[in-house]
């Protein structure tokens, strides 16, 4: 399915690590038509606000795949007094986004799904009515990207944790990928997998934890994030990473001219140093700051990553 994060952010072989196939049964298969069936609803993507209306310029942050906005949680005492508005974004079929209205992956390449997501995230940000500050996480950083390409006049900057530009990330398929985008086997495999992982809090911050440089202990955050897990709606969450494994944004980000900076996570696990250095080379106004952190350094440290966004939002 997705050469990107399988889990929120994460590898598709973590997310095999955390669950367990013998659940990948016949009952699974019912959802089938489901995750290969057009899901009508929201046509905009939503917002969840955050801080107080202020002189500058509002600051949104999308989480990752199969995480939530709850993710964000841990840093946000730490940056709510910065001035300005600002808000989370979900990514597809994700809380509280469950019912995109979008085109199947599967049309004309993934080009029409692409484009009406896009053009629904547009939508959310020019009711705002001021260009914004974007914040990615992961997949999260690819959205704002794309957003940050077509849509030059509403995106001021954009901060980038751990981001990915291309689904593969640069990696061979692997055999969970190519078991996900089988036919029929792939949306059932999918559904019972993350009900799996998600299925206990144990299984879920072992999953979780394989996505960071250390081990995480149960917080009131992964309570949220699995709650969030449970109620999102996966056949259309499914669609989204059908559309994100061909996914590659190389042609179009030298159209990214506004200042783009990258939090280099240099022990993660799930979108490599590599390619997030591939990345910022491709970039007009890219520049970077290391951080020392897994994929999820809002997790494994959030004041070191609410003191770089702080830093960041005051340029």
């Amino acid at each position: 399915m997705s050469g990107a994060d399988t889990a929120p952010g994460w590898s598709p072989m973590a997310l095999l690590r955390a669950i367990d196939l013998r659940d990948v049964g016949h009952r699974a298969l019912a959802r089938t038509r489901r995750a290969t069936g057009r899901i009508k609803g929201q046509s905009t993507a939503p917002l969840q606000p955050f801080g107080h209306p202020g002189d500058g310029p509002p600051i949104l942050m999308i989480h990752g795949l199969l995480e939530s906005p709850a993710i964000w949680r841990p840093v946000l005492p730490l940056i709510k007094d910065l001035g300005g508005a600002g808000g989370f974004l979900p990514l597809p079929g994700h809380t509280p986004w469950t019912h995109p209205d979008l085109p199947l992956p599967s049309e004309d390449g993934g080009s029409a799904y692409f484009e009406a997501m896009i053009a629904a995230y547009a939508a959310r940000l020019q009711r705002i009515g001021r260009p914004v500050r974007l914040v990615g996480h992961s997949t999260g950083g690819l959205i704002a990207l794309a957003l940050a390409a077509r849509h030059p006049t509403l995106v001021r900057d954009v901060l980038l944790i751990g981001a990915l530009f291309a689904g593969h990330r640069g990696r061979d398929t692997g055999p969970l990928e190519t078991l996900l985008s089988a036919p029929y086997l792939g949306p059932a495999s999918f559904h019972a997998m993350v009900t799996s992982w998600a299925s206990t809090p144990a299984r879920f911050r072992q999953g979780v934890t394989t996505a960071s440089a250390q081990p995480l202990p149960h917080s009131h955050t992964l309570h949220r994030m699995r709650r969030d897990v449970l109620r999102a709606n996966l056949d259309a969450v499914y669609q989204f990473g059908q559309w994100l494994y061909g996914a590659d944004l190389t042609a179009c980000l030298e159209q990214v001219t506004c200042p783009v900076l990258s939090l280099l996570c240099t022990k993660d696990p799930v979108v490599t140093p590599a390619h997030q250095l591939d990345l910022l080379g491709r970039l007009p106004r890219g520049r970077a700051v290391l951080l020392n952190s897994g994929h999820l350094p809002m997790l494994e440290d959030a004041p070191g990553l609410a003191m770089a966004i702080r830093h960041w939002a005051a340029t």
